[in-house]
């Protein structure tokens, strides 16, 4: 007998609690905890069980024969399946097919109005607030987070009012989005892990602040945000409402800065870091993506294909005018500084303390967040300009 399952997907079952039972000649999944993981395409594991009372040790699930592993797909083969015919489901064609569509999912979204194909639209797994927001964070010392946290982690450092705050990548994974103050300011911390988008909000809409929460929903293969007063969804690529009641309304964008927990310690020794008391069951040690950030492979399809910079490499986005200007961050960090030349005058980037600072010509600094090279590139076109000498 053959069992297939997603390599990452047994992981994050294991992890979480899951085990594997034979029964019937049948291997099913017992659940023993209640967490709620995202669900993963991957790649495929298939083992060969001669004895279905072998898949138990000692309580925990167990291969039997070697994994075989299938070939990563490449962008190129994700694109030809995403326009072929049969592995796609048919477009929705009408506001009511498309209301109906999502009246599955629980999302109250006016879809009549709407800016980009619906088709494109996907579902990424977990359904609407399946990856849980969060919305009344807590946070704990720097000294408590150093017997908790290693010194590599990376995380999004909030500076505001002389609060200074760091939201690890290993909690941020599990949540994406975390509606937050920080120094009396109101943020919106998200994170989308199949674009490595780390970008901070401000979630105020004509003078009044907003909560978000995770749709479920994945558009060009990044994190379809909601609102929870009209339930639009928001691109957080873009930053922009691309269906719903607040079509084209914009969220500002609030400085932000990826550092290692080293880095925050040291220059930030009364700050405070997202504890992992949640209120929800994760295992913030486990990375439930697996080696996704060090390949070209993606799980759903965008609609471009760019090759200038390898496709996860981390960029420093800058919007500036009706532009958007990417430094590749690893290259400006060796090089110490950079200057770009864009519609709204020439950009100096310069790089203090592990933390990147843009100023435009008039010396204004410009708030910026992070973002893999494939999604930037498909978002930006057409205004982008790239930095990566």
């Amino acid at each position: 007998m053959k069992v297939i399952l997603p390599i990452i997907t047994i992981a994050v079952l294991t992890a979480l609690g899951f085990v594997l039972l034979p029964k019937n000649n049948q291997v099913s999944l017992v659940e023993i905890a209640q967490p709620q993981a995202p669900e993963i395409p991957a790649k495929n594991l298939e083992v060969e069980i001669s004895d279905p009372t072998e898949v138990m040790e000692n309580g925990k699930g167990v291969n039997t024969a070697e994994p075989t592993e299938e070939p990563a797909e490449t962008s190129e083969e994700i694109m030809k399946k995403k326009d072929d015919p049969t592995t796609e489901p048919a477009a929705v064609e009408t506001e009511p097919e498309r209301k109906q569509a999502f009246a599955r999912d629980d999302l109250k979204t006016n879809t009549a109005k709407i800016s980009i194909p619906f088709a494109e639209i996907l579902g990424g797994g977990p359904g609407k607030d399946g990856i849980p927001a969060l919305d009344n964070p807590t946070f704990i010392s720097v000294n408590a987070a150093k017997e908790i946290e290693n010194d590599d982690t990376n995380g999004l450092l909030v500076e505001s009012g002389g609060e200074a705050k760091f939201y690890p990548y290993n909690i941020l994974v599990w949540h994406e989005i975390v509606n937050d103050t920080v120094g009396g300011a109101p943020v919106l911390v998200t994170f989308c892990p199949l674009c490595g988008t780390g970008i901070v909000f401000d979630p105020r809409i004509n003078g009044k602040q907003e909560n978000f929460g995770v749709s479920g929903k994945l558009w060009e293969s990044n994190l379809l945000m909601f609102d929870r007063t009209t339930e639009s969804l928001w691109s957080q690529a873009l930053g922009r409402a691309v269906v719903g009641d607040k079509l084209g309304e914009e969220l500002p964008i609030f400085p932000s800065q990826l550092l290692s927990f080293k880095e925050f310690s040291e220059q930030y020794p009364n700050g405070k870091v997202l504890s992992r008391d949640t209120g929800h069951t994760r295992v913030y040690d486990f990375y439930p993506y697996g080696n996704y950030d060090d390949n070209d492979s993606l799980y759903f399809p965008v609609s471009v294909t760019d090759n200038r910079l390898s496709l996860k490499e981390i960029m420093y986005v800058v919007p500036t005018g009706n532009q958007s200007v990417a430094f590749a961050r690893a290259a400006l960090i060796e090089s110490g500084s950079a200057t770009v030349s864009t519609a709204s005058g020439t950009l100096t980037a310069i790089v203090e303390d592990g933390k990147i600072i843009v100023k435009n010509p008039s010396g204004k600094v410009l708030p910026g967040y992070h973002e893999m090279f494939f999604s930037w590139a498909t978002h930006h076109q057409d205004d982008g300009v790239v930095w990566s000498e």
